[in-house]
């Protein structure tokens, strides 16, 4: 956890914060390096009023900070799909123009991509590219659900081979 209480305010202000703002009171940032392509969720739950706002940049975020993402309310949290090598910066600070902070506490995690995977008994479950290979399935790719028509095709098929007449 991190108390932001006699932290500064700092720019950008946040998309989601009050219109009134002209910057983020008592903010605090983190920054992390994506080490591998994964659904990543950066969490903060705060004893105050606060949100979080996420930006990528290759380098500090005082030049080519883009804003993927702001969260409020609590508890604010920013979900994304990360890209490996990418550098995401996560902004937490006080909503509004009243600055007050106080103690956050942060969860993160980065967890593998799931897909539809169509298994041989013509089934299809949502699973990990590892977990459907070991399963002897065919991955559909990251984010694709399992829905009717999926593993319609030759891997649903029994092994007789059917002649179709045109």
């Amino acid at each position: 956890s991190v108390d932001t209480t006699s932290a500064n305010p700092g720019l950008p202000v946040g998309s989601c914060n009050s219109g009134s703002a002209t910057d983020m009171d008592n903010d605090v940032w983190y920054t992390w390096t994506a080490t591998e392509d994964c659904v990543a969720t950066f969490t903060v739950t705060s004893t105050y009023d606060g949100l979080t706002a996420a930006y990528v940049s290759p380098d500090c975020p005082t030049s080519g900070l883009s804003e993927f993402a702001c969260a409020d309310p609590e508890p604010n949290v920013v979900q994304f799909v990360a890209s490996n090598g990418l550098t995401y910066w996560f902004q937490i600070g006080d909503w509004g123009s009243s600055p007050a902070g106080g103690v956050s506490s942060i969860g993160f995690d980065c967890s593998a991509a799931t897909g539809a995977c169509c298994l041989g008994d013509g089934t299809c479950s949502e699973l990990n590219p590892v977990d459907c290979s070991n399963a002897g399935g065919s991955y559909g790719g990251d984010f694709t659900t399992c829905s009717a028509g999926t593993c319609i095709g030759a891997c649903c098929l029994d092994r007789k081979s059917t002649r179709l007449n045109s």
